[in-house]
């Protein structure tokens, strides 16, 4: 499975819009499908294959000047099953996503109305998109998680980028 973005579908004119593709093993494409909402534009960030065949999806949707995390889930031919808008209604951008008992363990950047200033952050989701808690971690100025791994004893680990005001 394959995400990211298209700025083509289905006009050059039309915002951005997730754009996910189903590959065979020898890279022929079952299904290519795009998701988004009117007036926005929308990122994969993160792709999960569940036990079941379905994909659970962290996206970026950006509107406005704004940027929610986007989460969805989508049946073994593409279809959407449901999806949820969490954030903080200004700049809430996810970067990774794990499986995690009973939903998801997501994990990226938030910032507040003032730039240059941003909190990592690592939320669970369960396994209706409903958030189930979250944590935030600075440093002072902007910190990010871009990465998770999980480790042998079960948790995870998520990797800071940190970033320095000048």
């Amino acid at each position: 499975i394959i995400g990211g973005f298209s700025n083509n579908f289905p006009d050059n004119n039309a915002p951005a819009q997730a754009w996910i593709i189903k590959a065979d093993a020898e890279g022929n494409i079952e299904w290519s499908k795009t998701y988004g909402f009117d007036f926005a534009s929308e990122t994969v960030r993160a792709i999960v294959q569940n036990p079941d065949g379905t994909y659970t999806v962290a996206a970026q949707r950006s509107h406005s000047g704004t940027s929610s995390l986007w989460v969805f889930k989508l049946d073994s031919l593409g279809n959407l099953l449901w999806n949820r808008i969490l954030g903080n209604g200004y700049w809430t951008v996810a970067l990774a996503m794990l499986p995690a008992q009973n939903g998801y363990i997501i994990a990226g950047l938030e910032q507040p109305y003032i730039w240059n200033v941003g909190n990592a952050f690592v939320l669970k989701i369960d396994t209706t998109g409903t958030q189930q808690w979250v944590n935030y971690y600075s440093n002072g100025s902007m910190a990010e998680f871009s990465d998770m791994i999980r480790l042998s004893d079960g948790n995870c680990l998520a990797n800071e980028v940190k970033c320095r005001r000048r």
